[in-house]
């Protein structure tokens, strides 16, 4: 909604020059890792009631972005109702209750209840990787963090960055009790979210930003686990006396959510992993200013323009120092700056906008 958007996020348009859909970026990187690595890689898409034939139809029309049919599942996630301020059920037609899905940690439950988990059993998975559909510079099969992840024979692992501001809308990382937590930003008073430490540095600094990497083992064990529901006041569509369906300006109903980092206390071992934001976070939340398309374009260039870099290549710039040329780099073709380094001609130079794309 904050993106304003219609359909799934996921076919949101974000690629600078060949304007790819989110899922395009997505699939990319698994389709190229499958064949850096020689293996199979079965990919696993949650859906919502809303958009879950128009997310299987999209994929479909783009014949699974290259990915094998067989190796891509979709699973619905539960539904949850929504309260007035006064706590009446809220309906958005005269005939029905208005539902929203319930949150990133209905995915364990929505894996459990659909045969996922069987299915990753079936298949002999041991480890998974987890993200969110809006970052499309995420590195899922990043060896360092799945490396760490089994070297500790961790159950949940986290990355975790610097936030950039006191306010930023991230769950931040605590040691509760001994164990590993987060707490989301919504539920940290105005003195937390600013407290410094001596150096000052924010007290409160490192964030989730939902890149994680799971075993199938305490995914399973997870998966009936009862966590708490946190609510968030939002503006949701409601039905007026007169029938009519209106969609308010501000926030005017509570929705209840469950957070997949709730189970992390959970994990006998668990591994929080910082790293840099510009490498592997830029989300596609909002129409304009931060987390925004023009932001999240700007950041995968500027990606692609370091990759770039250490390979030698001189990236044109601008008098006010940003890029002079779109660049765009097709996942397929490389996935970081090694992968580069391999494909490009000797000499190269970047002499107008640039889409690197891989055939076939």
């Amino acid at each position: 909604s904050r993106l304003g958007f219609e359909g799934p996020k996921g076919c949101y348009e974000i690629g600078p020059i060949s304007r790819a859909p989110l899922f395009a970026f997505h699939c990319g990187k698994i389709l190229a890792s499958e064949r850096k690595y020689n293996t199979k890689i079965p990919f696993y898409v949650m859906t919502s009631e809303a958009n879950n034939k128009d997310t299987k139809d999209f994929f479909a029309k783009n014949n699974y972005f290259g990915l094998s049919r067989d190796r891509v599942s979709f699973f619905v996630q539960g539904m949850w109702p929504a309260l007035w301020q006064d706590g009446r059920i809220l309906m958005d037609r005269p005939d029905h209750i208005f539902t929203g899905p319930d949150g990133h940690g209905g995915t364990l439950t929505a894996l459990h209840v659909n045969g996922m988990l069987a299915d990753m059993a079936k298949r002999g998975l041991k480890t998974l990787s987890y993200f969110q559909v809006d970052n499309p510079l995420v590195e899922i099969t990043d060896p360092a963090f799945i490396g760490l992840h089994c070297q500790r024979k961790a159950g949940m692992s986290v990355k975790v960055c610097a936030k950039r501001d006191a306010n930023e809308g991230i769950g931040i990382m605590v040691l509760r009790n001994g164990r590993n937590s987060v707490v989301e930003y919504t539920e940290l008073t105005k003195d937390q979210k600013h407290e410094k430490l001596p150096d000052g540095e924010f007290k409160y600094l490192y964030g989730s930003v939902a890149i994680h990497i799971f075993s199938l083992e305490f995914l399973k064990k997870e998966a009936t686990a009862q966590l708490p529901l946190h609510i968030a006041n939002k503006k949701v569509p409601y039905c007026d006396d007169d029938g009519n369906t209106v969609k308010p300006d501000a926030p005017n109903a509570y929705k209840f959510e469950k957070f997949i980092f709730d189970v992390l206390p959970d994990a006998a071992c668990s591994v929080n992993l910082v790293f840099a934001r510009e490498d592997d976070f830029s989300p596609v939340k909002n129409a304009s200013g931060d987390d925004s398309p023009a932001t999240t374009q700007r950041d995968l260039m500027l990606k692609f323009a370091r990759w770039f870099k250490q390979c030698g290549v001189d990236v044109p710039l601008t008098a006010d120092g940003g890029l002079k040329h779109k660049i765009e780099i097709d996942p397929c073709y490389a996935l970081n700056a090694d992968d580069l380094r391999k494909r490009l001609p000797k000499g190269y130079e970047i002499t107008a906008d640039t889409w690197l794309k891989a055939e076939g």
